[in-house]
């Protein structure tokens, strides 16, 4: 495996920093968990990021549908812009069985679909068939990604990669490696928080040689992707969910209040 092409990546989740990455997820069949309060419309900085589970989106639509001029009220938490929702009608977004395609089919209902606006003075089009499947529109404006969540000893955790647009079938998308990157999560009314493992503390490990796990390093910048297996990626996670120097990075995410 050639360290270019594992560094090949465009997205890593919707917060940028010096995280800890990894080549397996951190998630497994067995600690998948459900997290549908999740759900909302959060804002970071200067960006916008939906989080949706696209079966209860599918369900909005079938029971209501979408008015010419009016947003898609999936619950009382979520309500979706109408130029979103065509979007991921015309991307074919919607459909589970494509997204998650990677998934173990009975646990596709235990995953969600982040879509991050990274630049709100450009609002969504409302013609975007041919504008937004180009490289330039999906690389600089918007950002898809796949989140799990799951439960290891008595903490939560999220796990993050970038959609393979390209594999879909998305023309002009970027081709990647989609790397996981994994943070505790908390939340807390309307503060959804993300706690990463710093790449600091792991170099630091690795200095100490306090820790033996598989990973390989970048020649240019020396960035460290690990590339245990998911049950020994799990192992050290759960060494090391306790200890306050470890997760300590991260960003709080606002839950916007739903328009209609």
């Amino acid at each position: 495996m050639k360290t270019s092409r594992i560094f090949a990546l465009a997205l890593i989740f919707f917060l940028s920093g010096c995280k800890v990455i990894s080549f397996f997820p951190l998630y497994s069949s067995d600690t998948m968990v459900s997290f549908d309060e999740v759900q909302g419309v959060y804002r970071t900085n200067k960006k916008r990021h939906y989080i949706i589970h696209p079966p209860q989106v599918q369900e909005a639509l079938k029971r209501g549908g979408l008015a010419a001029d009016s947003s898609l009220t999936v619950s009382e938490e979520l309500v979706l812009p109408r130029p979103l929702v065509q979007l991921l009608s015309e991307l074919g977004m919607l459909n589970t069985n494509r997204v998650f395609a990677e998934l173990p089919a009975e646990k596709i209902g235990k995953a969600y679909l982040v879509i991050t606006q990274s630049r709100l003075d450009e609002p969504l089009p409302e013609y975007f068939k041919d504008e937004l499947q180009n490289r330039a529109y999906l690389g600089n404006i918007l950002e898809f990604d796949i989140l799990v969540f799951c439960r290891l000893g008595d903490k939560l955790y999220a796990d993050s990669h970038p959609l393979a647009l390209m594999e879909m079938g998305v023309s002009g998308a970027y081709r990647y490696t989609p790397v996981h990157t994994f943070a505790q999560v908390q939340l807390n009314a309307d503060t959804l928080r993300l706690k990463f493992m710093k790449n600091d503390f792991l170099e630091e490990l690795f200095e100490k040689n306090r820790i033996r796990i598989e990973h390989v390093k970048r020649e240019d910048d020396g960035t460290t992707m690990l590339t245990a297996s998911t049950r020994d990626l799990q192992k050290f996670v759960m060494k090391y969910g306790e200890d306050e120097k470890a997760f300590t990075y991260g960003s709080d995410l606002i839950r916007e209040t739903p328009w209609k």
